[in-house]
């Protein structure tokens, strides 16, 4: 018999692989929107029967931790932020070590390394190792709407939405929904920063504006109702206040002469 067959056989009657423990990993970016529930894909391959170590890290800049761990036939959630959160998709030792995250937050963004280790099984230059990152999405909170400026015929107002927060930042689009639907553009318009510019106003220029702040986590929105007045004439005002002086100076007159006139009625006459 040839050594090299010789060899062969024996090492099929001992036993011997020369399989390699590799991990895989069948998304490395993961996307979900706050609230959803994520599921980082993880699996690795082995010929070996025995339980594996499995634990997954957490990396962000400047730290790393550990977040869950399958030891010795035990599942551990080391973060008790994530207690209730976070576990295996799978009962380990099933060869899927996919981690699954549910009501997900902002906090929960970074990167995710699993590491597989099987007590009788070898890998090389780190494909024991599998990274996922995840990245979680913030729908744009409600907005402010305000209104600055004369609104009245002639004048000019701005009109300004913001939202607190959002990921990614939020874009602002303005439209008039009443009495009839009209939309803003550049230069009317700034969707970065949720300002819109109304001039040289008219009274059909009045109606319910509607800022809508969206972004692809979502979207969110306020209003505010512009009334156009005419502009004060201010002859006519002076005219009135006038007007309304001389009445009153008029009926204070007329008053006082009804008071004398009765009250020389009433003295006696001396005989």
């Amino acid at each position: 018999m040839e050594p090299l067959a010789l060899a062969l056989g024996i090492a099929a009657l001992l036993g011997l692989s020369s399989a390699v423990l590799e991990v895989e990993v069948g998304q490395t970016s993961v996307t979900v929107i706050q609230g959803q529930q994520a599921i980082l894909p993880v699996w690795y391959t082995s010929t070996s029967f025995s339980a594996p170590f499995v634990t997954w890290h957490r990396e962000r800049p400047g730290e790393r931790f550990q977040i869950l761990a399958f030891m010795y036939e035990t599942t551990k959630v080391e973060d008790p932020d994530l207690k209730q959160r976070l576990g295996f998709l799978f009962r380990v030792p099933f060869h899927n070590v996919s981690l699954v995250i549910n009501n997900t937050r902002e906090m929960d963004s970074g990167q995710y390394m699993c590491t597989v280790n099987v007590p009788d099984d070898s890998t090389v230059n780190g494909r024991n190792i599998g990274l996922v990152n995840l990245t979680v999405l913030v729908p744009p909170s409600p907005p402010k709407c305000q209104i600055r400026g004369s609104a009245q015929v002639g004048g000019n107002v701005t009109m300004s939405c913001k939202s607190a927060f959002g990921k990614p930042v939020p874009v602002y689009h303005w439209q008039r929904t009443e009495p009839s639907t009209q939309f803003f553009f550049a230069p009317t318009q700034d969707t970065k920063k949720g300002m819109l510019t109304l001039t040289n106003l008219t009274v059909d220029m009045s109606g319910l504006y509607l800022c809508n702040a969206s972004s692809i986590a979502g979207h969110s929105n306020c209003t505010l109702n512009l009334e156009v007045h005419p502009p004060f004439n201010t002859a006519v005002v002076a005219g009135a206040v006038v007007g309304t002086l001389i009445g009153l100076g008029l009926i204070i007159f007329f008053a006082l002469q009804m008071f004398i006139y009765r009250k020389k009625r009433r003295k006696p006459k001396r005989t």
